[in-house]
């Protein structure tokens, strides 16, 4: 009775998740007398950005299961999380009759899936799973397109931005002091002082001035960035020294220029942004289309008249090795 664990984290700084799932995985299959494990991981990898079948972890997962083989998932969303292609991955884990053991939705008892009773249960809670990560991205999309409208930072990362920790009065305190018990919130704000010299590398670039003038006056003023380092200065990395300070100037005002195009500029600077003119070759980067494979079907077919063995059938006569297109038979 072989046992296999699968554990996924969708990045690569959640990889502490791993290891949390796997410990739950070991219990649970000591719990049950199932055996000792083979835990196989996915980490740092997202449902929306691999498909199923193209992630190294499943891929080795739907080699190595065999017939009444056991596989534990601390979620049934660890495997996949949209509700369409959910089912798709759910046909080839059921295709080798091995049982799945849940142990968020059902303490790790097995669910039969080959029974009417079983797919309904995952399919329940598959709708649900589809429901909390679209209502996610909904609010998240509402709520940054609030903070651009009103010319709030929003993220991070990137110039001009810092973090304040602020109490439940509105007043700022030093980031050391900062209580979530007490009621105090970390909020993500310009920082003026950055954005205007920000401001003033970009328009002296689209004037044409050269960035080395512009850093040695900078220099020779004494500015320093956010770290409180000379702007500009670039901390050493072992192996590749300071590298080019020049860089780091000619990144912030394509910054500037790329948060004008998008609408991201605080109002005081957003009306005088079209008067800055943009450095010479400057373009916007557009983020490159997902590529959408779709499937042609035969004439005078609706998918809806299909059943499960119907696109089995169809599949293996498409590929002509007698397995569904994209499955890793090993």
């Amino acid at each position: 009775m072989p046992v296999l664990g699968y554990c996924r984290v969708s990045t690569e700084e959640q990889v502490l998740g791993c290891k949390v799932q796997q410990d739950m995985i070991l219990d649970t299959c000591a719990r049950l007398n199932l055996g000792e494990p083979l835990v196989i991981w996915d980490d740092g990898v997202s449902t929306s950005e691999v498909p199923f079948n193209e992630r190294p972890g499943i891929i080795r997962l739907l080699r190595c299961l065999r017939a009444d083989d056991h596989l534990v998932v601390w979620r049934l969303d660890r495997i996949e999380r949209g509700f369409l292609t959910f089912y798709d991955a759910l046909r080839q884990i059921v295709e080798r009759d091995v049982w799945i053991h849940s142990i968020e939705e059902k303490g790790g008892q097995a669910i039969d899936l080959n029974t009417a009773q079983g797919r309904a249960f995952v399919a329940v809670l598959q709708i649900g799973c589809d429901m909390y990560r679209e209502t996610v991205k909904e609010n998240t999309r509402r709520a940054l397109e609030w903070r651009r409208k009103n010319g709030m930072a929003i993220s991070q990362t990137g110039f001009a931005r810092q973090i304040v920790v602020r109490d439940r009065m509105g007043h700022p305190k030093p980031r050391q002091q900062f209580d979530k018990h007490a009621g105090d919130v970390k909020l993500v704000e310009w920082n003026p002082q950055q954005l205007a010299y920000i401001v003033e590398i970009a328009e002296r670039l689209g004037e044409g001035e050269d960035v080395a003038h512009v850093a040695a006056d900078f220099w020779a003023r004494g500015l320093l960035d956010h770290r409180g380092l000379p702007w500009g200065q670039v901390q050493a990395k072992p192996g590749k020294g300071t590298g080019n300070r020049y860089e780091w100037f000619r990144r912030a005002a394509r910054w500037f220029h790329r948060a004008k195009h998008n609408g991201e500029l605080p109002p005081p600077y957003r009306d005088i942004a079209g008067t800055i003119p943009e450095p010479k070759g400057f373009t916007v980067r557009k983020r490159p289309k997902k590529k959408r494979t779709l499937t042609v079907l035969p004439a005078g077919v609706e998918r809806v008249d299909w059943t499960a063995q119907d696109w089995l059938q169809w599949y293996a006569k498409q590929n002509g090795n007698g397995h569904p297109e994209g499955s890793n038979h090993g």
